[in-house]
């Protein structure tokens, strides 16, 4: 992990924006981000009698279901959040059970709940994907009808993929980890790095800044080229980096050849097996010695935390239909099936870590 006095204050080149490496780590403010509100998560888990269903004693995941209506995603989101706030532990033999903590002060009908107080005005329905069909309807309606729906669409289409708003967002909570990823002293040495997944450019601008004789290209969604364009443009880097609009998971999708990969807050949104697809084509893309990088809000490997990636889980549970955060092991495995020999991972900042994947040897 890397530590404030070992990066301190650097700029990047001397490009029309200039990228300071920060000094200092935002992740505990970056867990009071409302869109993963852990108070919203912990009124879901109220509404749907959560801490209840263990009032008796330990129970398993699907026990918990039964009694509560969550799907298996549901209760994936749920449990880590509060596990990852100590108000449930999980035994050795997979069972969940309450704390001293939510049993005193997360139960209805504790003399000291603290819900009617903590939960004032926080009333979000509960994503379709985390409840069972049917039971949604009844347990959403009044959320649902206190928040109009033109609201709602409006909001949808202003954060799609690649749309201004999105990528003001996105720049916003990834750019100070990513340009630390991009300081990192492996990055000195390749001279043709493709970035997957750029966006608005969080690691393709302060390498570009800081090393002029590197050859960047950015990858995105066609939607997303003229609004990243912007952005490189902006930094006064747009003539040194290639932009391609390209889904890289289509079948005939390629990577262009290159010394090194980087996905930057990426591959959370897809499946094992799209993942593992995903790295193969980077392994059929790299030179020898090539090394792909993944920065990543990484889950320690009991899953019992932290926080800010139990949040973004709960995102991901609701959101998609099989994207999850994930531990570096399970990261280890997919990269492995995709012929990759890993390296530990790097705090970098905000959460993320970096997992660093070589190509072996001959």
């Amino acid at each position: 992990m890397r530590t404030e006095s070992e990066f301190g204050r650097h700029t990047l080149g001397a490009a029309s924006v200039a990228y300071d490496v920060p000094r200092s780590d935002a992740s505990d403010i970056m867990v009071l981000n409302p869109w993963i509100s852990p108070v919203q998560v912990l009124e879901w888990a109220n509404r749907v009698g959560f801490f209840e269903s263990m009032v008796h004693g330990p129970e398993s995941s699907c026990d918990i279901c039964e009694k509560t209506g969550l799907t298996e995603r549901g209760f994936e989101a749920l449990a880590g959040v509060t596990l990852a706030l100590e108000l449930i532990r999980r035994s050795g033999e997979g069972r969940y059970e309450l704390t001293t903590l939510s049993r005193e002060y997360l139960l209805p009908d504790s003399p000291f709940f603290v819900g009617f107080s903590l939960f004032r005005d926080v009333n979000r329905p509960i994503p379709d994907r985390l409840i069972r069909r049917g039971q949604s309807n009844c347990l959403n309606w009044l959320a649902r009808a206190s928040r109009r729906l033109t609201q709602r669409l409006a909001l949808r289409r202003s954060m799609e993929f690649g749309s201004p708003e999105r990528l003001r967002e996105q720049n916003s909570r990834n750019l100070a980890a990513t340009a630390l990823a991009a300081s990192h002293p492996e990055f000195d040495h390749p001279t043709r790095i493709v970035d997957v997944g750029g966006g608005s450019g969080t690691f393709a601008i302060p390498l570009a800044t800081r090393r002029r004789d590197v050859h960047i290209t950015l990858i995105e969604l066609p939607d997303s080229i003229a609004n990243t364009r912007s952005y490189l443009d902006t930094a006064g880097v747009g003539d040194r980096v290639d932009v391609i609009g390209m889904d890289v998971l289509d079948a005939a999708a390629t990577i262009p050849e290159c010394d090194c990969v980087f996905f930057g807050n990426f591959v959370h949104g897809f499946s094992e097996q799209e993942c593992v697809d995903l790295f193969g084509k980077c392994r059929n893309a790299l030179k020898a010695s090539g090394s792909i990088w993944i920065h990543e809000h990484l889950w320690d490997e009991n899953k019992e935390g932290p926080l800010l990636t139990a949040l973004w889980h709960v995102v991901m549970m609701a959101n998609s239909a099989s994207g999850r955060q994930r531990s570096w092991r399970e990261l280890v495995e997919l990269m492995e099936l995709a012929g990759f020999e890993v390296e530990l991972p790097e705090y970098t900042a905000c959460g993320f870590s970096l997992v660093r994947g070589r190509v072996p040897e001959p």
